[in-house]
């Protein structure tokens, strides 16, 4: 058994503690060592976790965070992206957000800035996940779509000082 194979028997055979049993520490100190390894083995792990809806969750929002400082191919960064992508509609707020934030690395992906604006218009998602959506959204930049969404926030009471700012900043008002 190498280094990648022990790595990866230790987070799967992580059991919790606490006074609640609900931390996995062994499981984010798995991820932790895994982090900087090109090995392929831990890609395909990180995108399994993930998309594991009955894993742990804080293993999942730290595989996000890991996932969005990584380099990639051009394959392996679309690969990812979509993965990520299946996460926006995941039932855990914790990382759905996360996924919206890492989602700013992959807005070339197909279909997600329409994936982002989805959650940022839909007035009764939770106020954290549709602020982080409008930072991916700022953060694509200007187009046709995220100008078009931008200006439909014009009519949200919550979001459209904000519109109005980027809006300006982009001087398309």
């Amino acid at each position: 058994m190498d280094q990648i194979e022990e790595l990866l028997f230790a987070f799967r055979s992580a059991r919790p503690t606490g006074p609640y049993r609900q931390a996995y520490p062994d499981k984010i100190g798995a991820i932790k060592a895994l982090e900087h390894s090109d090995d392929k083995r831990v890609l395909q792990f990180f995108l399994s976790v993930i998309a594991d809806t009955n894993e742990y969750d804080l293993a999942r929002i730290e595989i996000l965070k890991i996932l969005d400082l990584r380099d990639y191919t051009p394959e392996g960064h679309a690969t990812v992206g979509r993965a990520i992508m299946h996460l926006l509609d995941d039932q855990d707020d914790g990382v759905r957000n996360y996924a919206i934030i890492t989602m700013r690395e992959f807005m070339q992906v197909d279909g997600a800035p329409e994936a982002i604006s989805k959650a940022l218009l839909d007035p009764d998602e939770d106020i954290t996940i549709r602020s982080s959506a409008l930072g991916s959204l700022h953060r694509l930049g200007p187009n046709d779509h995220t100008i078009g969404t931008l200006k439909a926030l014009l009519s949200d009471d919550e979001f459209r000082p904000d519109a109005i700012r980027i809006l300006n900043e982009w001087q398309v008002l």
